[in-house]
């Protein structure tokens, strides 16, 4: 994967990545760049991840048990999710400022954590 930094939108703790990959991809992307991929567990969490969205169509995939061991604490689903649609939807894209449960197989734009001591910058090889 190549992206160029420019091309990166960085806010408050979270990086919006553009280019399109399924989750395991986003996922090493963001644990190689960053701290990981995004994972929500307030409605603050959740209002500074939309913002780094602005006003893209789709976003990243996120897993329904977040990927840096935290519990599941905090969710924001569109009426009638999860549906978990065949036992296969097992990662989360935000449609419409919404969650929707999504197969993570699916190649998404999507968004990393930065930790604290990182925050602003991309992590060097």
């Amino acid at each position: 994967m190549c992206v160029a930094f420019s091309q990166l939108r960085v806010s408050n703790k979270y990086v919006f990545v553009p280019e399109k990959v399924n989750w395991r991809d986003a996922q090493t992307y963001c644990r190689q760049h960053y701290t990981d991929i995004a994972t929500v567990n307030n409605q603050q969490d959740n209002d500074n991840v939309l913002k780094t969205l602005a006003n893209e169509n789709g976003s990243g995939t996120t897993p329904l048990i977040w990927s840096d061991g935290s519990k599941f604490t905090y969710a924001d689903w569109e009426p009638g999710q999860p549906s978990n649609n065949n036992n296969i939807q097992w990662c989360v894209k935000i449609y419409e400022k919404h969650w929707n449960d999504q197969d993570c197989y699916f190649k998404f734009p999507f968004v990393c954590h930065l930790d604290t001591e990182g925050e602003g910058a991309e992590r060097t090889h």
